[in-house]
């Protein structure tokens, strides 16, 4: 599997996932 984005989050997919998520829930709780 190449590293086609360099980071933390190409070796982590779920915390971007997670990340995600929780900026999904902050925007919603925000309206």
């Amino acid at each position: 599997m190449p590293n086609t984005s360099p980071g933390p989050i190409a070796r982590n997919p779920q915390a971007s996932i997670t990340a995600q998520a929780v900026e999904i829930n902050a925007r919603a709780r925000g309206l």
